[in-house]
């Protein structure tokens, strides 16, 4: 905003000097059907006043935008701020909620497996395991429970134990295609240095995914990384 004021200040400037420099001696103004002769010096004098009067506002009002613009832009990022703290209070609010929904009636399932996601929102996977795995014993075929108890237990250990790498082949034969599953495996089986069964799933895996995506590209480094692992050990064992 201030190159722009400076910009229109420049062209008013300019062209009081054409005015004032102009060679004319006198204007006529017809008004009404009749002529007016007015000294040049006059109409000079008076257009050179009006074009200042025009630029000195004109500059303070454009040159004052970027302040209003940083005012405006602190106001926005406040906001952003305030609203991340409402979140945060939002979710401890959400927490109690099902904490006393699972206490007060201990055959919600669907509140266990809510207040499972909310442990793990809060990153204590501990817990989350812990409320989870009473919800996917009530139901063993619910793929959504089976979905989190999986990341509960991936999180708390960077990978998974012999049962939940049970559960995890058993929910993939009903759901194939399901990729938090297949991702999960993935990753838990390449932590545990199982790099052929890591690189069956991430094999399937990559071809649910669309090419352009971040998970796509980074799934290519992954199985570059896995194969380089599987040659290695091939080497050596030689």
């Amino acid at each position: 905003m201030i190159v722009l004021a400076i910009i229109i200040v420049l062209i008013l400037l300019t062209a009081s000097y054409v005015i004032y420099t102009t060679n004319i001696t006198s204007i006529t103004i017809s008004i009404a059907g009749k002529d007016y002769l007015l000294p040049a010096q006059k109409i000079k004098s008076s257009s050179i006043l009006f074009i200042y009067a025009v630029t000195v506002p004109i500059y303070c009002t454009l040159g004052s935008f970027d302040k209003i613009d940083d005012y405006y832009s602190f106001k926005e990022n406040k906001s952003q701020i305030t609203g991340l703290i409402d979140d945060v209070k939002s979710n401890k609010k959400l927490l109690s909620l099902f904490e006393d929904k699972v206490q007060t009636n201990p055959h919600d399932n669907h509140a266990k497996h809510m207040l499972g996601k909310i442990y793990l929102s809060e990153n204590n996977a501990e817990d989350s395991y812990k409320i989870l795995q009473i919800a996917a014993k009530n139901e063993p075929k619910n793929e959504a429970i089976a979905e989190s108890l999986l990341e509960a237990a991936f999180r708390i250990d960077g990978k998974l134990k012999l049962k939940n790498i049970n559960l995890a082949n058993k929910m993939l034969k009903q759901h194939p295609h399901n990729k938090k599953i297949l991702s999960i495996l993935t990753m838990s089986l390449y932590n545990s240095e199982n790099y052929s069964k890591s690189l069956k799933h991430a094999n399937k895996l990559i071809k649910l995914l669309n090419n352009n995506s971040y998970e796509y590209k980074q799934l290519k480094k992954l199985i570059a990384s896995i194969k380089t692992n599987i040659q290695v050990i091939n080497k050596n064992s030689i």
